[in-house]
């Protein structure tokens, strides 16, 4: 039998994980419809993106730097120096959780998703040139490409479910 506090703090992460899910839904739609009917050149797109999530990352990120120093039991920066620096790149870089490295603030994991989204989406709108097809078509694509990536999650090819959310989203947009 668990404790009241431990059902409470299982609901929250449970409900916590659902606003993550909920947000990511949520930016497909919002992005996705964006860069559908507008094209701004993916430069000036991702230079706004980078300002709009750096500064306020940027500053937990030092805090956490500045935690670690004074108090290296909770430190997760590696040894030697240059391990520390490569892992201290890795996550200004937002790789933690799109790859299998362990995010130095641990709830940073969902920026990975949003920033790759962010990469990526304007090229998958753009290259192609989908803003000429049809619906069904654009729809149709992106049936195909959730189903595909569905599939690789569950044969444990792709291990990030999580993106599917933003072409939920795309799709209800």
């Amino acid at each position: 039998q668990s404790s009241l506090l431990y059902e409470l703090s299982q609901f929250g992460h449970d409900i916590g994980h659902s606003g993550v899910d909920l947000f990511f839904v949520l930016s497909g739609f919002l992005i996705y419809g964006h860069l559908f009917h507008k094209a701004p050149p993916y430069w000036s797109y991702l230079q706004k993106r980078v300002h709009r999530i750096y500064p306020a990352f940027f500053c937990i990120f030092c805090f956490y730097l500045l935690a670690s120093y004074w108090i290296p039991s909770i430190s997760k920066i590696p040894h030697p120096a240059f391990n520390g620096f490569v892992y201290l790149v890795e996550n200004l870089l937002f790789l933690p959780g799109i790859f299998p490295i362990e995010p130095l603030i641990t709830v940073s994991w969902s920026l990975s998703y949003e920033f790759f989204f962010y990469l990526s989406i304007p090229l998958l709108i753009g290259a192609p040139g989908m803003r000429r097809w049809s619906r069904p078509l654009r729809i149709s694509f992106f049936l195909g490409l959730l189903l595909v990536h569905c599939m690789g999650c569950y044969f444990g090819v792709l291990p990030h479910i999580r993106l599917s959310l933003f072409i939920a989203g795309i799709l209800l947009y």
